[in-house]
């Protein structure tokens, strides 16, 4: 092979045994090609490449060979030749073959082949076999669209689910709107009625009745309220509640809670102080905030047994900060975590006296930071009583 080499395309004689050497150890398939693409030297793991034996590739076209077994590998490789011959080499061109009824990848790199004498040039190719990366490749992509197709599949049932949420919540919403006239009705006939007799004013009581009679009337206030609650959270969650703005001052809003709030504390022996700074307005949904700020309040006297319940109200830049204290009893970290969830009663020695819906701190939660723009916050430590926080804008937006 080595006197047809020199023979035939006018290599150096020196270069001879290097490119011979080369041939044989290299990991990749060498191919060498004179002026007219005719193979001039092949070693042997590129002819099996192309499922042929040596004497069958050598001397022969290289463009016959990618012709036959490469897809789109002629058209391909007269690019490169253009490049290298441009250029003086090529690098990572990427070739796909079909031969020996096998598919393989090849990575190939190519250049200049210095020769001597003459104006003629050939061409060194060097071809890395990266069928295992593309096989790997394919699979990962295919593994993708799989991924996809299953992604797609799971987003359209959930979004079938959700519509069929959205649907039994709808119904929800209705059946509660529709029930809330039926219950509260009759309820407010007994809390009147209750109320009516408790005053004496169909006949004196003795005190066993008026003990019985006011637990019922007690009793039909708290369902009252629970009705009520129940069905605020079910229109905030719904979108259903639509806010009226108005222009008010924050200190009348207060005074307003207080004197709903202040028979209960008196009843209790507990001090109500009130410290607001006059002349703030706010132009926002008035009742709203009154409900806040009075779930706020009688949170406050429900767990304080004694001592003070304060509440301070200033104007911090463009919002209202109200802030109600008391000295009750603490609340710890951990319940702290779940102080506005829905139907969340802390356990205490007060559990049992003292009633409640589990859903004020909820409702306002969401009355301030889902309709009126604001934010809810406490400090507590058990013992020590509890500070809760409410930050309005002073202007719905």
């Amino acid at each position: 092979m080595e006197q047809d080499i020199k023979e035939n395309s006018g290599i150096k004689p020196q270069t001879i045994k290097f490119f011979e050497d080369l041939l044989a150890v290299s990991p990749d398939g060498i191919v060498i090609t004179d002026n007219t693409q005719n193979i001039i030297a092949v070693n042997k793991l590129f002819c099996s490449f192309l499922g042929q034996a040596y004497e069958n590739v050598v001397e022969t076209s290289l463009l016959d060979w990618l012709d036959q077994y490469m897809v789109d590998g002629l058209s391909a490789w007269l690019g490169v030749d253009k490049m290298i011959r441009t250029e003086g080499l090529c690098k990572n061109i990427e070739f796909r073959t079909i031969a020996a009824k096998e598919t393989r990848y090849f990575s190939v790199n190519a250049a200049i082949l210095e020769q001597t004498g003459n104006d003629e040039t050939g061409i060194i190719s060097i071809w890395h076999d990266v069928t295992g990366r593309r096989q790997a490749e394919i699979q990962i992509r295919k593994a993708h669209d799989e991924l996809e197709d299953k992604v797609a599949e799971r987003t359209a049932e959930l979004t079938e689910a959700n519509t069929r949420i959205k649907e039994l919540d709808k119904l929800k919403n209705m059946f509660i709107a529709s029930m809330s006239h039926e219950l509260r009705t009759p309820l407010n006939s007994i809390i009147g009625f209750t109320g009516v007799v408790l005053q004496g004013m169909v006949g004196e009581l003795n005190a066993r009745q008026k003990d019985h009679l006011g637990r019922a009337n007690k009793s039909a206030k708290h369902l009252h309220a629970l009705i009520n609650d129940v069905i605020d959270i079910s229109k905030v969650e719904a979108g259903d509640i639509i806010l009226f703005a108005e222009e008010f001052f924050i200190d009348e809003v207060v005074n307003e809670a207080i004197t709903c709030i202040d028979s209960q504390a008196k009843g209790k022996g507990l001090s109500l102080e009130v410290s607001v700074t006059p002349g703030v307005r706010m132009n926002t949904d008035r009742k709203r905030v009154m409900q806040c700020i009075l779930n706020y309040l009688s949170n406050a006297v429900k767990f304080t047994e004694k001592g003070v319940v304060n509440i301070t109200v200033r104007e911090v830049d463009r919002e209202v900060e109200i802030i109600v204290k008391d000295t009750g009893i603490g609340i710890s970290n951990e319940d702290q975590n779940r102080l506005f969830q829905p139907f969340t009663r802390l356990v205490s020695h007060l559990s049992t006296s003292v009633l409640g819906t589990g859903l004020g701190l909820y409702l306002t939660q969401k009355l301030a930071t889902e309709l009126l723009g604001g934010s809810v916050a406490v400090k507590s430590q058990p013992g020590q009583g509890s500070a809760f926080t409410l930050r309005l804008p002073k202007e719905l937006v």
